[in-house]
């Protein structure tokens, strides 16, 4: 059975016919009589078809155009990840060769600092000593109170010489710099008992 559409010509009422049975029906919304001929049944069936093509055709240009746009971004998105494929290895590359670069350092650093507390220890076996302050913290002290530390610290090779008078912010007997084995950088260093301590003081 095929159903066709019309409308009734007294009150506009949507009609559903069957094209194979009698050319008069009722409207079910008016209760008007309608006469229907063979004409409008056909151009009912044709515009029908008509309608049902476009719909195929719009469908399909959809369908079409939806598949080219997907291959146009696939394409535009792939050439994208060839032209800054490089600049992202070199970057990758990069990142990869500051990590490496740390790594070795704190590698590095803790092999010193091993290195270092075992040659200390050695010497501390051995009957090195170390300094009670470092040059800095000597400095602007009496030179005798500096010396009876040093000494009290185990060094017995400890000389006191005069030094600039025109050295600022010093008074005549303060401490202007002392050195071990001719550095004042000795701090976290042995030495031997004997090694030569120079404490130079303001006149």
């Amino acid at each position: 059975m095929q159903l066709t559409t019309l409308k009734c010509p007294e009150c506009g009422g949507g009609l559903s016919l069957d094209s194979s049975a009698a050319s008069t029906c009722r409207c079910p919304y008016c209760g008007a009589l309608i006469h229907v001929d063979d004409e409008d049944l056909e151009y009912e069936r044709r515009r029908r078809a008509d309608t049902e093509s476009k719909l195929r055709e719009l469908n399909a240009e959809s369908a079409l155009r939806l598949k080219e746009l997907r291959s146009a971004t696939a394409e535009k998105l792939k050439a994208n990840i060839i032209e800054h494929s490089g600049q992202w290895f070199v970057a990758l590359f990069g990142i990869l060769v500051l990590i490496g670069m740390c790594v070795a350092l704190v590698v590095w650093s803790n092999i010193e600092s091993i290195q270092s507390k075992q040659d200390n220890a050695a010497k501390a076996a051995a009957g090195y000593i170390a300094a009670p302050m470092g040059s800095s913290d000597a400095e602007g002290k009496n030179y005798e109170d500096v010396k009876s530390q040093f000494e009290s610290a185990g060094f017995t090779n400890v000389s006191v010489v005069r030094g600039k008078s025109s050295f600022l912010g010093l008074k005549a007997g303060e401490v202007q710099s002392v050195t071990i084995d001719g550095s004042t950088a000795y701090a976290g260093h042995l030495y031997k008992p004997d090694v030569r301590v120079i404490i130079t003081h303001k006149t």
